[in-house]
């Protein structure tokens, strides 16, 4: 609906706007989401820079209305009579601008420290309308035309504060509380606890509920959310308790305890065995699911809602990371740990492209003489506060973000371009990590990073992880692909006879033995000892050669020797370095295998 404007074009004064950069960035960009709304539902005369500087001025009155200390709503009515001035007075128009206003002002950060902020959100929008319905009123006094659209709007209005209310505070799919509901709720159950048994937040994650949907569809997925939160509810149904949705498949629960509120293991047996009775929801399949949980039991009164929700939800990531159905109580000592982590891995992307993330290199070496055999190339980071940061801290820091594919890109690349120009024709050893082994964009970064670099396929030793093998996939089809255009491949983490059997259609040239078997040294006489004996010898056998990480000693490198491994890695052999101290050592390449046609041809 478009309105009509005064004739000579003009609108009413408007108080110019902050700049972008005084009013936030939030602030500007809920101005232009409103702008556009406003321009297609309504003329102006205006410039859309124009219309987005106007609706920041209307956009800053709202945020102050909101944060008013004492909480007063009322100014947000001008805002509803500015539109009218500006006539934007399409039904359109007020409800799709209350709309995009509800959900922004609901997620803003600038506002996440009000006190029950979605009360006061509806409260100024509600403020908004009524100035916009009374503004508009009063104009329809003088245009008998308006009176059917003052009605109808008074009757939106009325509808769209309550359906607002409504969606603002609950799920509308399981009618529960929302996670901002839940969140004030938190904030009164902390002021009103009883001292002596305070509250408890239980902080669950459903598992394997992807499979469900996946396997049954997203209509049969929803129907067990409906199902889950009625189980929830009943599992409490005895407590004074509250049930929220807090996300996709995440609920919450809220526990006042009394004297008589059972212990938490009772609680989340309760809850376990609420979600495990099969219910059949298509009347076909028997659906039942576990969760993973999180407890905070009776924290300070005084802490903040932010503060607990976060505690819980540390605490449920590492229930989940202990397997499935697992529930935890929250450690302050290891949410702050995790709460370091995690400002370590935001911080992660900043340091690789400032520098701080560095290539180091150690050397492979020929156990039977201690020549080298090949370099392997690492990361570690260089941080101001935390000091130096290992290969496997970066990687774990790396993982959860999504930096781990452009870290190993980063590495891989790095590392070819740095020894192309080698003369003594130096092998150089990658390891990849399981999502790197399994990025369909593998074989084509490695053909890229060998074509921009100069460095022959030969020269280039790609380690892969052999779980990830073991599954088979695209981890499989790239390793096969590798070795095909020249690519020299050895698989990590071995560890037992039958993790060689899945390797005899694969073109491997080496093994290398699992850490944590290296960490143990098992006597001579073991049953550890007899299975790696067996495990080298078959490898052998399949002409690949074997390597060991975590030599650190002379006796270690004796034991290894003596097992009859070929290679191996570690502190005896020197630590990473640049690559220049790293090749110091002689060289030695006969020994590994050339042959990328089958693992039982030797070189």
């Amino acid at each position: 609906m478009t309105a009509s404007v005064p004739d000579d074009g003009s609108l009413p004064p408007c108080a110019v706007a902050a700049p972008a950069a005084e009013a936030g960035r939030g602030r500007f960009v809920l101005a232009r989401e409103w702008a556009y709304v406003i321009n297609a539902t309504a003329y102006l005369p205006l410039t859309h820079a124009e219309v987005e500087q106007h609706m920041l001025h209307l956009v800053n009155r709202l945020f102050d209305a909101v944060r008013s200390e004492p909480f007063d709503p009322t100014p947000a009515a001008g805002v509803g009579a500015r539109l009218v001035e500006m006539h934007c007075v399409g039904r359109d128009s007020i409800r799709r601008s209350a709309e995009v206003l509800g959900k922004a002002l609901l997620n803003q950060d600038e506002l996440h420290d009000v006190e029950r902020l979605a009360e006061r959100v509806i409260a100024v929008l509600g403020e908004m309308m009524a100035g916009y319905s009374e503004a508009l009123r009063g104009g329809a006094q003088h245009e008998e035309e308006h009176v059917g659209t003052v009605i109808e709007e008074g009757n939106d209005v009325a509808l769209l504060r309550r359906k607002l209310t409504d969606q603002a505070l609950h799920d509308s799919l399981t009618g529960l509380p929302n996670r901002l509901s839940f969140r004030a709720e938190l904030a009164k159950a902390l002021r009103r606890a009883d001292p002596t048994t305070g509250i408890t937040l239980y902080q669950l994650d459903l598992d394997g509920f992807s499979l469900i949907t996946g396997g049954h569809g997203d209509e049969l997925g929803d129907r067990l959310l409906e199902h889950v939160a009625r189980a929830l509810k009943n599992g409490v149904a005895q407590e004074k308790a509250t049930v929220a949705r807090l996300g996709a498949d995440e609920f919450g629960i809220l526990v006042e305890n009394t004297p008589a509120t059972p212990a938490v293991p009772t609680m989340i047996e309760r809850l376990t065995e609420a979600l495990s009775e099969p219910v059949y929801l298509d009347g076909e399949h028997g659906l039942a699911t576990s969760a993973s949980v999180g407890v905070v039991h009776q924290p300070d009164p005084g802490i903040r809602t932010s503060e607990l929700l976060s505690a819980a939800e540390l605490t449920l990531r590492r229930a989940k990371s202990a397997g499935r159905g697992q529930w935890l109580l929250a450690d302050p000592e290891l949410d702050t740990r995790d709460r370091e982590t995690a400002a370590l891995a935001a911080s992660m992307p900043g340091a690789l492209e400032t520098g701080e993330i560095r290539v180091g290199y150690r050397p492979v070496v020929w156990l039977a003489d201690g020549r080298r055999a090949a370099v392997e190339a690492l990361v570690s980071w260089d941080h101001a506060r935390c000091g130096r940061l290992s290969h496997e801290e970066c990687l774990t820091l790396a993982e959860p973000t999504g930096l781990i594919l452009d870290l190993g890109s980063w590495l891989l690349s790095s590392a070819c371009k740095r020894f192309q120009g080698e003369r003594d024709e130096l092998l150089l050893s990658v390891a990849l990590t399981r999502s790197q082994a399994a990025d369909p964009d593998l074989v084509g970064l490695v053909r890229r990073v060998l074509d921009s670099s100069g460095l022959r396929p030969n020269r280039l030793v790609l380690g892969f992880p052999g779980r990830a093998l073991a599954e088979g996939g695209e981890t499989a089809e790239n390793l096969t692909v590798l070795s095909e255009i020249g690519v020299r491949t050895i698989v990590h983490g071995f560890g037992a006879v039958g993790d060689v059997l899945f390797l005899e259609d694969l073109p491997v040239h080496g093994i290398r033995v699992d850490r944590r078997i290296a960490a143990r040294q098992a006597a001579s006489e073991s049953a550890t000892m007899r299975v790696l004996a067996t495990t080298i010898e078959l490898a052998h056998q399949a002409g690949m050669r074997v390597s060991v990480d975590g030599v650190d000693t002379e006796e270690q490198a004796g034991f290894w020797r003596a097992a009859g491994v070929d290679y191996a890695l570690g502190g005896m052999f020197g630590d990473t370095r640049s690559r220049d101290r790293a090749r110091r050592a002689p060289a030695t390449f006969g020994a590994w295998p050339t042959t990328t046609s089958s693992p039982t041809s030797t070189s």
